[in-house]
């Protein structure tokens, strides 16, 4: 009976828990700064635009500081002026990460109290295939997105944005300059990856319950 008919209980905790890997992937990425740094370092980024790498994570850590905090109104980069519509991207982009830490937030509470306090956590055989489908579904995704990642960088921004402000003119925002491309190809694959390993998780821990049901 593993996986062949779900209850719409079934589903919506299945949608819970992708929405957590999702939501949590996401918030992961914004904090690992050494994602950025491992970037500064790779493709010389201090030396190329003649500052330290102090100094580009010190700006790395004030524009995720602005993005999440709720209680910060001002964003201001060491050396690396912003323009009216750099600004506006900024807060767009913030106003996304905190829809996104909040559902984080509501869902990680929701699972907490469906796992434990209804005892779903032994029920999560009935979880294990859909995991596994999913699991191929989003690894056939990354890999269409990882070929593809310009357009598909593009594209992200045109689905989520509705104006063109998030087009910087490095001129006006040189610090688009330090935050290069390969940078966002690597958050994107971390992405990915952290939501993956998480339905592998999902599936063996189902895989596991089945046994006990089992007996």
């Amino acid at each position: 009976m593993n996986g062949m008919f779900y209850s719409l209980k079934d589903i919506g905790v299945f949608i819970l828990i992708l929405l957590f890997l999702i939501t949590f992937s996401v918030f992961f990425i914004i904090n690992a700064s050494w994602l950025y740094y491992v970037t500064i370092a790779f493709m010389g980024l201090a030396v190329k635009f003649h500052v330290s790498n102090g100094l580009l994570m010190e700006n790395f850590h004030r524009m995720t500081n602005f993005i999440q905090n709720p209680f910060t109104s001002e964003l201001k980069l060491n050396q690396f002026p912003i323009s009216s519509n750099g600004m506006v991207h900024f807060e767009n982009v913030r106003t996304l990460t905190l829809v996104n830490n909040l559902v984080l937030l509501i869902t990680f509470i929701s699972l907490l109290i469906i796992m434990f306090r209804f005892n779903y956590f032994k029920k999560m055989w009935k979880l294990q295939s859909l995991s596994e489908v999913t699991v191929l579904v989003i690894g056939v995704l990354a890999l269409f997105c990882v070929l593809d990642f310009q357009d598909v960088f593009i594209y992200f921004h045109e689905v989520l944005f509705k104006n063109q402000d998030w087009i910087f003119n490095p001129k006006k925002d040189p610090i688009i300059n330090v935050l290069p491309d390969q940078y966002f190809l690597m958050c994107f694959a971390l992405f990915f990856l952290l939501v993956i390993v998480g339905l592998i998780i999902v599936a063996i821990i189902g895989k596991r319950e089945l046994k006990k049901e089992s007996f």
